[in-house]
């Protein structure tokens, strides 16, 4: 995705961005969260890596030493799904051995069908909870590749039995992740989701739930995943009206990051549209450390004006190298 194919997304709402201080007194977050944003951040840069969307079952890999943390261990994907219905919805499953985790990863937007499904901007019934509509471009984006993922996270389950669930991606990519997200936590498993890493807060228990399951060649085999599922976005947009944020927030296991110049995480900028909280603000440019991540309730409004719009769009990749580093 390219800088100037977000500005194609965001000017017909004639709004701009500039940066407005945040007033909040910094404080920064635990080490282990940090080191968690760091890693999954990687994983979402990945799913734009085609190497990895192949079809071959090897090792994850990126150009330019952009995900050293993830080249750095044992992983294997086990499948993909690339250009997928009228969304062109892509990215792989893969499992990373020694971290016992099975990763989802959804590319962001990348052609012009991702960018066809960005701007339907209109809200459909999710069923994920009573009254919850979601975004009708991303929740299709994610409807594209259902069966598939359930099917590839089933034949997972079986080999890697007690390995984390890991849902990741960067803009569109973290939106559709989100409908993944809730939608497994609504699927028949019984499956246990707790906080990763912070043990702070106690676990909640999903019960079993009467959301239609996939296709029945989809989810054959299904019952055999359990274990922890948890959800880290980077710069992902809107997704929903109120009744589905307020499902997605009460999960502490879902991560929401934001850098604070980034203006995807406000789009769109309509009516009916919630957005994830807390959210964790990236308060610098370049290299980050701990205490440069906020958790804040929401985002800093910074609708502004027009004239910094191109400085600002460039902060929607700003993830990417300031977690790239290896501490």
């Amino acid at each position: 995705m390219k800088i100037s194919s977000v500005a194609l997304f965001l000017l017909p709402f004639h709004i701009a961005v500039s940066a407005v201080p945040l007033r909040s007194k910094p404080r920064g977050i635990d080490p282990n969260l940090f080191g968690q944003f760091q890693l999954f951040s990687q994983w979402a840069v990945a799913a734009y890596n085609p190497e990895n969307i192949d079809g071959a079952k090897s090792k994850v890999v990126c150009p330019n030493g952009d995900c050293p943390l993830v080249e750095q261990s044992d992983t294997v994907t086990l499948g993909e799904f690339a250009d997928q219905g009228e969304a062109g919805t892509t990215g792989f499953v893969a499992a990373d051995h020694p971290r016992r985790q099975v990763i989802v990863s959804i590319r962001g937007t990348n052609s012009p069908q991702n960018w066809a499904f960005n701007i339907k901007l209109a809200q459909v019934e999710t069923g994920l909870c009573k009254g919850c509509r979601g975004h009708e471009g991303f929740f299709n984006s994610w409807q594209a590749v259902r069966d598939k993922v359930y099917a590839l996270l089933a034949t997972a389950s079986q080999k890697y039995p007690g390995y984390t669930v890991v849902l990741t991606g960067h803009s569109l990519g973290g939106a559709v992740a989100a409908f993944a997200f809730l939608d497994m936590l609504n699927q028949r498993l019984k499956t246990s989701v707790v906080r990763d890493p912070a043990p702070s807060r106690p676990s909640p228990q999903v019960a079993p739930s009467t959301f239609p399951p996939a296709s029945a060649s989809a989810s054959k085999g299904r019952t055999h995943l359990t274990g922890k599922i948890v959800q880290y976005t980077f710069g992902a947009p809107k997704f929903g009206n109120s009744a589905l944020l307020d499902r997605f927030n009460a999960q502490p296991q879902a991560y929401a990051v934001a850098h604070r110049y980034d203006p995807v995480p406000q789009m769109p900028p309509i009516p009916g549209y919630a957005s994830a909280v807390p959210l964790y603000v990236l308060n610098k440019e370049g290299k980050a450390s701990p205490a440069d991540i906020l958790r804040m309730p929401t985002l800093p409004n910074i609708m502004a004006s027009i004239t910094k719009l191109s400085s600002s769009l460039s902060s929607h990749f700003e993830y990417f190298p300031a977690l790239k580093n290896v501490a």
